[in-house]
């Protein structure tokens, strides 16, 4: 029993991704559009932007040039 206790930080935790509860609405200016909606989802890769027209957006973070909360 105390054997489990040792390796249990070591053990795999499965854990859903869901959707942020964050209703913040954002501008996001890229070097070819500007932005605004809420960030649906976000890594260090993309930010998933659902925009105020309904359509969710993919968005690469190296294009961003600023994010200004709205």
């Amino acid at each position: 029993m105390e054997l489990l206790k040792l390796l249990n930080p070591f053990a795999k935790t499965s854990t859903s991704s869901k959707p942020m509860e964050d209703h913040t609405l954002y501008q996001i200016i890229t070097l070819s559009h500007n932005y605004c909606g809420c960030i649906v989802h976000q890594d260090s890769v993309v930010i998933k932007l659902q925009s105020k027209e309904g359509k969710p957006v993919k968005i690469l973070k190296e294009n961003v040039r600023s994010i200004v909360v709205l």
